[in-house]
This record gives C-alpha cells, sequence and structure tokens, in this order.
C-alpha cells in the first residue's frame, strides 16, 4: 500500500511538472508572439511615415523641377535664350543676364541688350527681352537643389534643419576656399605665376581639415564634394574659375558666378527639405515633447505594474521576460526621446518661452533616465526572486500599501511632465 500511494504520488508530481511546463512553454509562446505583433505595428507606423515622406518630397522635387521639364517654366525662370528672327535663329539672352532687357542694337540681327531702365524708356525703347528671374547660367546647376534636397530631409523638421545648416556650412568653407586661391590667382590655372603644386596642395589640405575637424559627417560630405568640384574647375587652364559678370550689390559677388550658384542652389534645397517637413503635414518635434514625456510616463507605470503582479504571485513563470522587454523598450525610447528633444532646438532656437521649455523638458528626461539603474535592480531582484512560503506570507501584507505607492508616483510623474509644458514653474507647483 505504501509503495503504491509513493507511486501515485510520483506520479501527480510528475503530471504537475508537465502542466506547468507546458504552462510556461504557452506562455512564452504568446510572449513571443506580441512581441512579434508589436514589432510589426513598429516597422508598419515607420514604413507609412517613411512612404508619406517620400511621397511628399517627391511631388515637391516634380514642381520644382518644372524649369526643366517644361520648356515655358525654363523660359520664366531662366529666360528666353533664343529667338527666331527671319526663319534665322538668333541668340538672344546670355547665361550672365538676367532681368527684363531693351535692345539698343541696329537691329534684331544686332542684338546688344541691355537693363531697361526709366532713361530708355522715355527714349522710346519698348522692353525687347525677358532674361528670368535667374541668370541662364543656373540651368545646369538646377539638378543640385534635387540632390541637396534629397540629402538633406529627414523624418522630422527638426532633423532636417540640423542637416540643412551642416550642408549649407560645409559648401560655404569650400567656396570661402575658393575665393582664397582666386585672390591668389584670378585666373586659375590660366595665370602667369600659376604653380599646380601649391593647387594641389591647397586641395589635400582641406581635405584633411574636414576629416580632421570633427565635423559632422553631412557637413563634411558637402564641404569636401564641394571643394573637389570647384578646385578641379579653377585648376583645368580651359575654365579656370567662373567669377561671374553680372554684378550685385554686394562686394565681390556675381550672380552667375560659379561659387554663388553652388551656394545658392544648395540653399534652395535645403529650403525645399525643410518644406516637405512643414507643409502639407508638420513633423516638428516641439510639439511631440509633452507626449513624449507621458511616454516615459506610462511605459514606467506598465513596467511596475507588472513587476508588483509578479511580485505578488505564487511561483515563478515566464512573465519575468515580458517585463525585461519592456524595460529594454523603455530604454530605447529615452534614447529616441533624448534625440527628438536634442533635435527640438533646430527648429525653436530656444527663442521666447521655448527655452524654459526645452530646459524643463531636457531635466525631466534626464530624471526618468536615472531610474534606468533602479530598473536593473528590480531586474536582478525578479531573476533572484523565491517563491516559498515566507515570501507569500509578506507580500500578503505588503501587496495593497506596493500598489497604492505606484498610483501615487504614477499621478506624481504625471503632474510633473504637465507642468513643464507652459515653461514656467508656479509657486503652487513647487
Amino acid at each position: 500500500m505504501a509503495e503504491e500511494a509513493g507511486a501515485r504520488q510520483l506520479n501527480l508530481q510528475v503530471g504537475s511538472s508537465e502542466t506547468d511546463a507546458a504552462a510556461r512553454e504557452g506562455l512564452l509562446s504568446k510572449t513571443a508572439a506580441t512581441s512579434a505583433v508589436a514589432k510589426f505595428s513598429n516597422q508598419n507606423k515607420r514604413f507609412k511615415a517613411n512612404a508619406t515622406m517620400a511621397l511628399v518630397i517627391a511631388g515637391y522635387m516634380t514642381l520644382f523641377g518644372l524649369p526643366v521639364f517644361s520648356e515655358n517654366c525654363a523660359v520664366a525662370l531662366f529666360g528666353q535664350k533664343d529667338s527666331v528672327v527671319d526663319d534665322e535663329l538668333v541668340s538672344v539672352c546670355g547665361p550672365n543676364m538676367m532681368g527684363m532687357k531693351v535692345n539698343i542694337g541696329e537691329d534684331d540681327h544686332h542684338i546688344e541688350l541691355v537693363n531697361i531702365n526709366s532713361t530708355l524708356i522715355n527714349e522710346g525703347y519698348e522692353p525687347y527681352a525677358w532674361c528670368g528671374f535667374l541668370p541662364g547660367s543656373y540651368f545646369g546647376m538646377w539638378p543640385t537643389v534635387v540632390q541637396t534636397a534629397m540629402f538633406t530631409v529627414f523624418g522630422t523638421t527638426g532633423s532636417t534643419m540640423k542637416n540643412a545648416w551642416q550642408c549649407v556650412s560645409g559648401t560655404f568653407f569650400a567656396v570661402l576656399n575658393l575665393y582664397f586661391m582666386t585672390f591668389l590667382y584670378p585666373k586659375g590655372a590660366d595665370s602667369e605665376n600659376y604653380h599646380p603644386a601649391l593647387a594641389w596642395a591647397n586641395l589635400t589640405v582641406v581635405l584633411f581639415l574636414f576629416l580632421a575637424s570633427r565635423a559632422d559627417v553631412n557637413t563634411m560630405m558637402m564641404g569636401m564634394c564641394s571643394t573637389v568640384c570647384l578646385m578641379l574647375h579653377f585648376m583645368n587652364p580651359n575654365t579656370g574659375p567662373t567669377i561671374g559678370t553680372y554684378k550685385s550689390k554686394i562686394p565681390f559677388l556675381c550672380w552667375d558666378g560659379e561659387t554663388t550658384m553652388v551656394m545658392l542652389t544648395n540653399v534652395m534645397g535645403c529650403i525645399i527639405a525643410v518644406m516637405a517637413t512643414i507643409f502639407p503635414k508638420p513633423r516638428m518635434n516641439i510639439t511631440h515633447v509633452h507626449d513624449d514625456a507621458l511616454e516615459i510616463v506610462h511605459g514606467i507605470d506598465m513596467i511596475f505594474k507588472d513587476c508588483i503582479e509578479y511580485y505578488c504571485g505564487k511561483a515563478r513563470d515566464p512573465r519575468r521576460f515580458q517585463i525585461f522587454g519592456k524595460m529594454a523598450a523603455l530604454s530605447s525610447a529615452m534614447s529616441r526621446i533624448s534625440g527628438n528633444l536634442e533635435a527640438s532646438y533646430w527648429e525653436t532656437f530656444n527663442l521666447g518661452k521655448f527655452a524654459k521649455i526645452r530646459e524643463l523638458y531636457a531635466a525631466f528626461n534626464t530624471a526618468m533616465k536615472n531610474t534606468e539603474d533602479v530598473l536593473y535592480s528590480i531586474k536582478s531582484a525578479l531573476l533572484q526572486l523565491d517563491f516559498n512560503e515566507h515570501h507569500l506570507e509578506f507580500v500578503e501584507a505588503l501587496g495593497g500599501p506596493m500598489e497604492e505607492l505606484r498610483v501615487e508616483t504614477l499621478g506624481c510623474l504625471t503632474r510633473c511632465a504637465n507642468f513643464c509644458k507652459d515653461g514656467q514653474i508656479s509657486p503652487e507647483e513647487k
């Protein structure tokens, strides 16, 4: 009889172990499935956001590329390049002309265009040709606008403006270097005192300085690219530095100069990239800093709630791995939100109340990141937790107070996040 009783007890234990193992395996499978669904949902959101941004930037590029695709748009922007006179094709506007012109030449076969003014109008001259808002030489540089916009645009307005600043600053230093070389050799490689070795040395040193400057990747990339292109033209005897002839009101700057064209087309590309993140749908970081703060609070609350439920349980089960996964996800979210908060500077430049708002949210985010050490301690405690009879007696009295503490903590963190919203901490809020 004793042997039969022992056998039955052993069978019950084996059956119970098998049941627990099956339950744990089922919970692990459910956890994996939940994680996969959440991962797919996040990937789907990112894909939709990226696809929308791609469509928006494609629309902007199509509109901005009309002067290249459409002859009428090209004439409106770059002017009339030629005209048919007595079945003969006659050149009208040169590559360095812009604005409305009158013909002071003998006839349509001998064209001499000058800027229109009141004196010529009083003398009976009529407008003869429209030479565009920009010199015709910009037509060949127009694809650079599209290229710059594609390199600059990013997921949010702040990140895009940061990339735009890096692009413009890198190009500016490349243009500044060419002005320096033009001062030494006004005609480039065709100058009488030109030394090729000095030009190559300049190119090498400038590229080295970009690489050694520890500047952002976008700054180095655009600066080095512009430096190489400008210096290769400078060292070519057939081209030399294209300083231009259509002078502006700024000393040493001509509208049709290569340096001016490179700088302006880069600026236009950056403006298009920033506009794509504002219209039709704003993607500004500063409008989401409050939601990001509440997201952190919600994540911390979920983790502590799950920890209390697991701690007050009766046996070790795979739920702890779900909790560990949420801890890792919260850490990643905090890093992402810190990046968004940093990028919001390029949208506000800390002007007005935004300086205090960003300062408060930065302090709040830093305080939340400091809780990562607490989360690691909780993780270690959960891994070593032993559900014996003493533990069950302990949590029976402690479960209620822990839940009350969680609720109060959630309320406190939520109020702190809300206090940051207006950038002012009143005496009552303190």
